[in-house]
């Protein structure tokens, strides 16, 4: 997977997921320092406000209808104030007439809010919780396509032995080389080194098997094995050494008297 795919899949979703929890946290905090200084009262709705949305062309367009409580109250100044609730509804949530805790700012009395759970914190709340699923599923997905990449080989060829066994990969047949002692970290351990020439190719290539924890035999040289190879990615192939494994285990066997 391409690295830069990766990163602007992280930094696209995960900056709209880290922008509205920002945004509802700001939000919160403002509704939460009007909750804590506001002044409290009782306001009247007086009114329902109808909102009216449009989605879709004008051969299939659907109308969806919310409803705003519109309330009255009385400032500490004695001005009347009226004010739009925050959150609507497909029904109203308050019948006209009906008595509603309030609270506002007494230096900006149109920034009242009906003292209830869906018209104060709804939407604040609502807007946090998106932002974190967001940037958590942004994050959830950049690991995956990191993972995909970081694929160990003994997992891809797991699944090319698979795709061999439903004769979904190509076969050569190739020859042992060589038994490698490998170096470093890798000290104490052996692969096989087999040839063999891929389909169309003009040169014959050089494979490796899987590691071995002991040595499993110089008399191995020369010996045929299969090579199955992915038809899709040159770099995933499985060498099949199940024929092999009796002569290896029995010369372990022998060693070990």
């Amino acid at each position: 997977m391409d690295d830069a795919m990766k990163w602007m899949v992280l930094l696209i979703f995960g900056g709209i997921g880290v922008a509205a929890f920002l945004g509802g946290s700001v939000w919160a905090y403002k509704r939460y320092t009007l909750y804590s200084n506001g002044a409290h009262t009782e306001g009247v709705v007086v009114k329902n406000f109808e909102s009216v949305t449009s989605d879709g062309d004008s051969s299939q367009r659907s109308t969806s209808i919310s409803y705003y409580p519109v309330v009255e109250f009385t400032a500490q100044n004695g001005v009347k104030v009226n004010f739009h609730g925050s959150t609507g509804s497909s029904v109203p949530d308050f019948e006209v007439g009906a008595r509603v805790a309030v609270i506002y700012d007494p230096h900006n009395p149109s920034s009242a809010q009906i003292d209830d759970f869906s018209q104060m914190w709804l939407g604040p709340v609502a807007i946090v919780v998106v932002g974190v699923i967001t940037l958590a599923l942004a994050t959830v997905v950049f690991i995956g396509m990191s993972a995909a990449d970081n694929t160990s080989p003994q997992l891809a060829r797991a699944m090319l032995s698979f795709k061999a066994e439903h004769g979904q990969s190509a076969r050569i047949e190739g020859m042992i080389r060589e038994v490698r002692a490998l170096e470093g970290k890798e000290t104490g351990k052996y692969v096989l080194v087999v040839t063999g020439l891929r389909p169309g190719g003009d040169s014959h290539e050089e494979f490796l098997s899987e590691t071995f924890a002991f040595d499993p035999g110089r008399d191995l040289v020369g010996r045929s094995v299969t090579i199955f190879l992915d038809p899709y990615d040159p770099d995933i192939y499985q060498i099949d050494i199940a024929p092999l494994l009796p002569d290896i285990m029995a010369r372990q066997s022998a060693r070990r008297r």
